[in-house]
């Protein structure tokens, strides 16, 4: 594992979500920065006091991945969330693609308004002011160079965007792990037309003024320079998220005795499984074998319905939202995985992290999706493997098939490619090259 070196050049990394946050959001740049020593880079992290964040996840697991001796800065925040529980009554902040599962009620109707009126670009800009004081105060002290913010949420990149008209000679890469206003769930925030507008602006001066610009699948590349011709596509680079081998060293573990297909993650409403559940089902009831769902993590009301209503309950399991290494666990003992791509706008561009560690198991995924998409294509690139139709039920059903047999014959499903180009290590390599002013091609 890599140290700080005192040779290296320090690149200051602001990032709201850090341990303990939980979810995809905090692995990507939390296993990066566990590499970039090794390539001259010693990151320091400034990010939001544990204590006064607005997460919707914890994970206290991920502390372990920090890498030992590293910097980190935090500062408070000021933030809508800790009125919106209270007004609402709600316990934990809410999901970002529920946005649509339960009709809201007045109080919930009223803190959308404030939310998309008076908190542009989101509720979480309230760290801004405190980030930005504390980071021009690290880059004078600590001699900084170079910057890089991280989003969601994209108010972060605000922050990057008056440290670069401060700091002119500032070498500034701003990251998008999700898209600004093309984001599946953009429209069903019920912004105004004012509101559209600001959102459009900022996403146009962070993209103009960055020196560099990191997104996660081609599609989103192109939808930045469609909406934004000024920020040329040699501005932008696909840097996926990748897997980390330390979270594959034990693939021995020995897999369920039943066939199972694992989903980790958030099942929002417009992840449709519907036509999933309806082959499961079929399967069951005329099978030798049961093949079993595992659902880790965040299901919505209308999915938790719908597996209950189609399916018996030795059929499928709902494990609540688990530590990063156990969600690993489960992947280790499953035989197949579930890769839903939401059903939405745009969805071409979606290329979701758990992708990658998926495809680092060696085991078949079940993709179910745009078959066009930056997800589709990938899958078929690496596994020879095809996409599904949200209705295509015979589809789904005849692929299950197809690995049952062959678990059934070898007692397992594993297949052979080689994924080794998309660890973390060897992306956070082009990480370092682009700060070095190295020409980089697209990783994905």
């Amino acid at each position: 594992m890599s140290v700080p070196n005192t040779h290296n050049k320090k690149l200051l990394i602001i990032t709201y979500y850090w341990p303990p946050a939980g979810g995809p959001g905090v692995q990507r740049w939390l296993k990066f920065t566990r590499y970039l020593p090794e390539f001259g880079f010693d990151p320091v992290i400034l990010t939001v006091d544990e204590e006064q964040a607005s997460y919707a996840l914890r994970d206290e697991s991920l502390r372990n991945d920090v890498l030992p001796g590293m910097q980190i800065i935090r500062t408070p925040t000021r933030e809508l969330y800790s009125l919106y529980l209270k007004l609402t009554g709600r316990k934990n902040i809410p999901f970002s693609g529920f946005v649509k599962e339960s009709k809201p009620d007045f109080r919930e109707r009223f803190i959308r308004f404030i939310r998309t009126h008076f908190f542009i670009p989101d509720p979480r800009k309230g760290w801004n002011h405190f980030a930005l004081r504390k980071s021009c105060e690290i880059i004078r002290t600590e001699n900084i160079k170079y910057i890089l913010t991280t989003s969601p949420p994209h108010s972060t990149q605000l922050i990057g965007l008056h440290l670069k008209k401060k700091f002119p000679a500032l070498k500034w890469i701003a990251d998008f792990r999700d898209p600004w206003t093309r984001i599946f769930f953009f429209n069903e925030l019920s912004h105004s037309i004012y509101s559209s507008y600001r959102h459009r602006i900022l996403e146009e001066r962070v993209l103009k003024n960055s020196d560099n610009i990191l997104v996660v699948s081609p599609s989103m590349k192109k939808e930045f320079y469609k909406d934004h011709p000024a920020c040329t596509p040699e501005k932008i680079m696909v840097l996926p998220n990748g897997y980390d081998e330390n979270d594959f060293t034990e693939k021995n573990m020995a897999p369920d005795a039943e066939f199972t297909i694992t989903y980790t993650g958030t099942l929002a409403p417009n992840y449709r499984i519907d036509s999933l559940a309806e082959a499961i089902a079929a399967i069951n009831r005329k099978g030798e074998n049961i093949v079993r769902l595992c659902f880790v993590g965040e299901v919505c009301e209308k999915y938790r319905n719908l597996l209950q209503q189609r399916l018996k309950p030795e059929e499928f399991e709902l494990v609540p939202p688990v530590a990063h290494d156990k969600s690993i666990e489960y992947l280790r003992r499953s035989h197949m995985f579930l890769l839903v791509i939401p059903d939405a706008p745009d969805n071409r561009a979606i290329i979701t992290g758990k992708l990658f560690e998926y495809l680092a198991t060696g085991k078949p995924v079940l993709g179910i999706g745009p078959a066009e998409g930056d997800a589709a294509l990938f899958l078929q690139r690496i596994q020879q493997r095809s996409m599904h139709g949200y209705d295509s039920i015979e589809e789904i059903k005849k692929d299950i098939l197809d690995q049952l047999k062959i678990f059934n014959k070898t007692g397992t499903c594993g297949l052979t490619y080689d994924f080794s180009g998309y660890s973390r290590k060897n992306l956070t390599k082009s990480i370092a090259a682009i700060f070095n002013d190295i020409s980089v091609h697209d990783l994905l």
